[in-house]
């Protein structure tokens, strides 16, 4: 789930089982398992980065920025 202060992984009974988060990046709102079950994505707004973590490790594995339209 994302909390907008990070991001983090529940067990069946809500308890925190790992958490990931990026140094000043605390506008977590988007996440998604990868089909592959081990990546997890998760998009912060206010940097519009989108991130790519280990799921198991909660390690980052890919960090890029979002492709935003130019206002015609």
């Amino acid at each position: 789930m994302a909390d907008g202060i990070n991001v983090k992984r529940v067990d069946e009974g809500g308890e925190v089982i790992m958490t990931y988060d990026l140094p000043d990046r605390d506008s977590w709102f988007a996440i998604n398992l990868d089909p592959d079950g081990h990546t997890l994505w998760a998009t912060d707004a206010e940097s519009d980065q989108v991130a790519r973590f280990a799921a198991f490790a909660g390690t980052l594995t890919t960090l890029g920025v979002k492709h935003r339209p130019t206002p015609t």
